[in-house]
């Protein structure tokens, strides 16, 4: 599906336009502070006592007998799609999706990763680390390679979007996940921009961090810019916006907004 480029009616009003209509979670927690560990509970709805992952791991799940939300979904009828990033081990395990399209932040083979083949078809194959350079670049802002319409934010909105103008027969449960804003932090340019030299607020505070996963701070940045992972930070979040307001828009324009619970949930992960 191409995208011209437009920019979605609520690009700016998302939060506003969802707390309006809906109910906002202000105290919500995580059972699970690990990525994998925490999709793993939304995956099965139980812990990591029971399906194995307390970490960011490469084992497999622990118990294969556990029933899956996808799974029970699929098989009462429903079109069940998963797209974006996934966090299976294997890449390709779908336990339970009928429809899977995943793009996983570090695929080991582009045959694994639904994203990576659309790269391929649409001429930027050759793209290495196409969210962002990792080792020792980890926490530099960095510009997209690729432009907005292929970047991967706009992509999981791609894909989306196909599915709800072209499956309409049939209730639907759909995971869209997308990649950022986690590190590295890596859009397009003209996002970037609309944050340059701009105040910004400071993170929150924490009192204690992983030793593998220090977080940038004002002390720590050493030769980076401080205010320029900040502006990266909320160019991030703000291209992420646009594409859910696309989503929101093509709920809206095929009459099924009214008839679709939407749950958004703001992780790091």
């Amino acid at each position: 599906m191409r995208w011209d480029g437009g920019t979605s009616t609520r690009q700016t009003l998302i939060g506003s336009w969802l707390v309006a209509r809906g109910t906002a979670f202000t105290r919500a927690y995580s059972a699970n502070p690990v990525c994998m560990a925490a999709r793993h509970d939304l995956l099965t709805g139980v812990s990591a006592r029971h399906h194995g992952y307390w970490s960011n791991s490469q084992t497999f799940i622990q118990n294969r007998a556990l029933r899956t939300v996808p799974q029970m979904l699929t098989e009462s009828g429903y079109q069940t799609i998963g797209i974006g990033k996934m966090h299976h081990r294997p890449d390709r395990e779908h336990h339970g999706w009928a429809h899977m399209m995943n793009m996983e932040e570090l695929p080991n083979f582009r045959e694994n990763d639904a994203y990576l083949q659309y790269l391929e078809r649409e001429g930027y194959g050759h793209i290495r680390c196409q969210h962002g350079v990792r080792p020792l670049f980890y926490h530099v802002p960095q510009t997209s390679r690729v432009p907005e319409e292929h970047h991967g934010s706009a992509w999981v909105a791609h894909e989306s979007i196909k599915w709800l103008t072209e499956n309409r027969d049939r209730p639907f449960y759909m995971f869209a996940r997308w990649v950022g804003p986690h590190p590295p932090l890596y859009v397009p340019q003209n996002y970037l921009d609309q944050y340059r030299d701009r105040p910004l607020p400071d993170p929150c505070a924490s009192t204690s961090f992983s030793t593998r996963q220090t977080p940038v701070t004002r002390e720590n940045a050493e030769g980076l810019s401080y205010q320029r992972i900040r502006e990266a930070y909320f160019a991030a979040i703000t291209l992420i916006d646009t594409h859910v307001g696309r989503i929101l828009d093509t709920l809206e324009e095929s009459g099924q907004i009214d008839n679709t619970v939407i749950l958004i949930g703001n992780r790091f992960s």
